[in-house]
């Protein structure tokens, strides 16, 4: 059967079908990433300066997963001026990468945020009285 006959009965275009193949690419970015950096924090050892390679590649998955916010945006914009791009589509896709990024950021806080505090070791309660 022709594909573009299958995509016309769907309603889908050839645009939403890329908007959703990229939001499925970020959303697994964020959760491999994620994985990726649980596994280096598991493995690794404890410190700042000494992360290993799936820590790196995980932490930096996960974070252009979160820019990508803005592609987006970018992408949502475009489509209120596309006639074939279904902007309720772009806004639904984009609003559940949303929702999955901070799904993978709550299960993998641990380890993709481990790094925040080096080099000042984390909060300090010291308000300078001597406490």
């Amino acid at each position: 059967m022709d594909r573009g006959f299958i995509k016309a009965q769907i309603g889908f275009s050839e645009s939403n079908i890329s908007h959703f193949r990229f939001c499925m690419i970020l959303i697994s970015m964020a959760f491999g990433g994620g994985a990726l950096a649980e596994i280096g924090l598991f493995f690794g050892p404890d410190g700042c300066d000494n992360d290993n390679i799936f820590e790196v590649l995980g932490v930096t998955s996960f974070w252009i997963s979160f820019l990508a916010i803005f592609a987006n945006g970018v992408i949502l914009l475009i489509s209120f001026f596309d006639t074939e791009f279904s902007s309720k589509r772009v806004f639904l896709w984009s609003i559940l990468h949303i929702v999955f990024l901070f799904i993978a950021l709550g299960i993998f806080q641990e380890s993709l945020l481990q790094d925040m505090f080096c080099g000042s070791d984390g909060p300090h309660y010291d308000i300078g009285a001597g406490f």
